[in-house]
């Protein structure tokens, strides 16, 4: 399997190594996503806008002339350097097309394919884990010492300080996308500008841990501790204080996402509590029961399970033309639903 190890990618994104001729990027963090994607064209491009060298193209428009991709990937720049195919806001239906351009394209052009969240068992993510020339960069928001490096940076940057429980419950409510994480930091700064004590719970909590984080944080704890009843108050509230369908999925996949790494880490040897220890970002002490609690509701198998079904339930937002809203409560319940039940044997 190529899939870029945490160290690794920032490697990659400075000096991409020349046997990779493609590269998924994906993940819920649409920013990371971007700026991810943006790095490796500028590797090559000096110029991104540059038509001649970088070809952009949307998932439609290989609908219609799946050997569109080939094509694209085979052509020569005019000015020489290395052919840029990138695809942008790519989804599983392309896993055929991309394999098909990468068993036959000609030359070095490399294609940069950029997405959503991706579940384990997706047939997109499959196929650049898999091929010995592609890349699969994942983009979970700042879910591992990058997040922690950025508070760093920003409370140096305004010479504060924080406290190691704020810092936890900072942690816990940031990286859902990298701007969106800075923006909140700069905000907790500019509240304690001037202070000599280290940022408190209480000043996090005034600033960054607003009602709209709790209310989405409490709906995806009602899906996977199987709470159907409350959960379809919760995702009516959140519906109607204008949260979208597709990050509402994001955000209970995110929770889905640290279940199934601290599974994954067990099931690899590590004991439960290591497991724990190590999440990033780390659990805040009043999530831990909630949190252990799960853990015994959702075994690795039933995890792909839920990933792969939240991963659907996304395209399905974007390309059937069903009200969003409703593909997302019955995704929602649906899991909420699976929670309890047994978990067969056999898989």
């Amino acid at each position: 399997m190529v899939k870029a190890r945490t160290h690794e990618i920032g490697k990659n994104l400075k000096a991409l190594e020349a046997r990779f001729r493609a590269v998924l990027v994906y993940g819920p963090d649409d920013g990371l996503v971007r700026d991810r994607t943006g790095e490796l064209v500028a590797q090559f491009a000096d110029d991104p806008k540059d038509a001649f060298q970088v070809a952009r193209l949307a998932p439609g428009d290989l609908t219609s002339d799946p050997a569109r991709l080939a094509d694209e990937l085979a052509a020569i720049p005019m000015l020489g350097g290395r052919r840029l195919v990138v695809v942008e806001s790519a989804t599983d239906a392309l896993a055929a097309t991309v394999e098909s351009a990468l068993g036959h394209a000609e030359g070095d052009g490399l294609l940069i394919v950029a997405a959503g969240s991706l579940g384990p068992r997706t047939k997109l993510r499959q196929l650049f884990e898999g091929h010995d020339a592609a890349l699969a960069v994942p983009c979970y928001g700042d879910e591992d010492a990058d997040l922690e490096r950025l508070i760093d940076q920003v409370m140096a940057e305004h010479g504060l300080t924080i406290a190691g429980d704020a810092r936890n419950l900072l942690i816990g409510y940031l990286g859902a996308d990298r701007g969106v994480s800075r923006r909140e930091l700069e905000k907790l700064a500019l509240y304690t500008h001037g202070r000599g004590d280290p940022i408190a719970v209480a000043d996090v909590e005034a600033v960054v841990v607003d009602s709209s984080a709790l209310a989405l944080s409490a709906l995806s704890e009602a899906v996977t501790g199987g709470r159907v009843q409350a959960l379809d108050t919760l995702i009516d509230r959140a519906f109607a204080a204008g949260e979208n369908a597709i990050g509402i999925l994001r955000v209970v996949g995110r929770r889905f996402e640290r279940l199934h790494t601290v599974q994954a880490e067990v099931a690899g040897g590590k004991n439960q509590a290591a497991a724990l220890k190590s999440l990033r970002p780390p659990l805040f002490f009043k999530e831990e029961a909630a949190f252990r609690a799960d853990l015994r509701r959702w075994p690795l198998g039933k995890l792909d399970r839920a990933l792969e079904t939240l991963a659907e339930g996304e395209i399905q937002c974007k390309t059937t033309g069903l009200p969003a809203e409703a593909v997302c409560a019955r995704t929602c319940l649906s899991l909420a639903a699976g929670a309890s039940r047994p978990v067969d044997p056999a898989h």
